[in-house]
């Protein structure tokens, strides 16, 4: 982008000049030492600056006199804290105001001035007035896959994003957002963004989606062969079978073992689809008898089983504790071996799937295999291994609630507070949500006699 312009200074009165409305920096930050450096010094930097012609100019006679501010709104602020008169100015000449923007968005971030945030807003703004990608690279200096996930944030409400942003959201949770299909529930997750919540919401979003698509897929095929209810009734029809959420779509006959005789009704519960079939006679007067878990249990199910998924992911991607000094990561060495002691019967006792499962190591026909051979004959090492190997030893965890009552149920959370105790030692951050399922004040939790 060429500059055209007048390179001789013009000492220009600084009630002349205004900031440029299309800046992509918002905030100058802190000018205190530049104000005062100013004072002493004065100003050692020129300003580069546009002419400007207001509506209303605040002095008629000097209609011609007035400019905005391209290079120097630091400079500018700090001087007029410093109560400077005039200011010295390059004045840039016959500039269009795409490579206006475009000079502002490369000198601020060549500085690292910029939030990710202004950013985005600054290459929206370069698409806007008619640049391509491949343009604002060009004339930024950033990649044009780095512009790309910048641009992502401007699909929401940008002072939404600078609020999340202030409060700890960064670029690869916008990444993380792309999975969701739905664009409403992409603005609630980044409206109501908390950084120790953000994962559990996103993976519950992904679950509910999941579970949405299935439940599609699923009624397209009852629906060939049965008959929707609005709510299950298990006094009016028999009730023969449920087909937990994630089944085999294309074995859902085999499921129920499907006979064309009967005629088939089904129930869409949330969690899973509940199948019925006619009376019959010699059954009309005999209560029917079956086991049927509490309402509440699929949704505690769901939830567990996305705490289970961000245990083992964090596991999974575990590269260093949160901490740079060697001291601090003995000191979390010596937590993970005394709560080993402290909890394990028996230490030698190390669940090879479970590392299997987090490091996508293939187990050998000969499951006998010592789990630390098979750590180190995949070439894991160090840290990571002894994360693994402990986290191996922790007893397996059961579901902290009663399934047919969804009550909850202390000597079950027991060892999964083991679980979060140890994560939270490597750096996990627990969420609000995980933290009511572990001590029982979850809202799926039925409320009965403590046990």
């Amino acid at each position: 982008m060429t500059e055209k312009s007048n390179t001789s200074i013009t000492y220009i009165p600084i009630g002349h000049l205004e900031p440029h409305p299309k800046n992509p920096r918002k905030d100058v930050g802190d000018i205190s030492e530049l104000a005062d450096s100013i004072r002493k010094n004065g100003i050692m930097q020129n300003l580069t600056v546009v002419p400007w012609f207001p509506a209303n100019p605040r002095e008629p006679e000097h209609l011609d006199g007035y400019y905005r501010i391209l290079i120097g709104h630091r400079r500018y602020e700090a001087a007029r804290s410093a109560g400077l008169e005039v200011l010295p100015c390059i004045i840039a000449e016959g500039l269009s105001m795409k490579e206006q923007v475009g000079i502002m968005l490369a000198e601020n971030m060549q500085r690292a001035d910029l939030t990710e945030p202004e950013q985005a807003e600054g290459f929206q703004l370069m698409l806007d007035l008619g640049d391509t990608v491949s343009s604002i690279s060009e004339a930024t200096g950033f990649s044009e896959s780095t512009i790309r996930r910048r641009l992502k944030m401007s699909q929401y409400d940008m002072e939404q994003v600078k609020k999340s942003y202030d409060a700890g959201m960064r670029l690869e949770d916008f990444d993380e957002l792309e999975k969701i299909n739905d664009p409403a529930v992409r603005e609630k997750l980044v409206e109501n963004y908390k950084s120790n919540n953000f994962r559990m919401e996103l993976e519950n979003a992904l679950r509910k989606q999941e579970r949405e698509i299935w439940f599609e897929s699923a009624e397209k095929v009852f629906s060939e062969f049965a008959e929707k209810l609005p709510k299950a009734d298990y006094v009016a029809y028999h009730f023969i079978r449920t087909v937990p959420i994630r089944s085999n779509i294309e074995s859902i006959k085999e499921i129920i073992d499907f006979d064309e005789n009967k005629k088939y009704y089904y129930v869409n519960t949330g969690y899973s689809i509940d199948v019925f079939t006619d009376r019959e006679k010699q059954q009309e007067n005999r209560p029917q008898v079956f086991w049927k878990s509490h309402e509440n249990s699929d949704g505690l199910f769901e939830l567990c089983a996305t705490m289970e998924k961000m245990r083992k992911d964090f596991i999974k991607n575990f590269k260093a504790f949160p901490c740079k000094k060697a001291t601090e990561i003995l000191e979390k060495i010596y937590a993970i071996f005394n709560l080993l002691i402290k909890h394990c019967n028996d230490t030698e006792a190390v669940d090879i799937y479970d590392i299997a499962n987090m490091t996508d190591i293939k187990i050998p026909e000969d499951d006998d295999i010592p789990a630390e051979d098979l750590v180190n004959e995949n070439g894991i090492k160090d840290l990571r291994a002894l994360v693994l190997m402990a986290y191996g030893m922790l007893p397996r965890v059961l579901l902290p609630y009663d399934n047919f009552t969804a009550e909850y149920r202390e000597n079950r959370a027991v060892e999964l507070r083991l679980h979060y105790e140890f994560l939270e030692i490597c750096g996990y951050v627990i969420s609000d949500e995980e933290r009511a399922i572990l001590d029982g004040t979850h809202r799926l939790y039925v409320k009965g006699e403590k046990p």
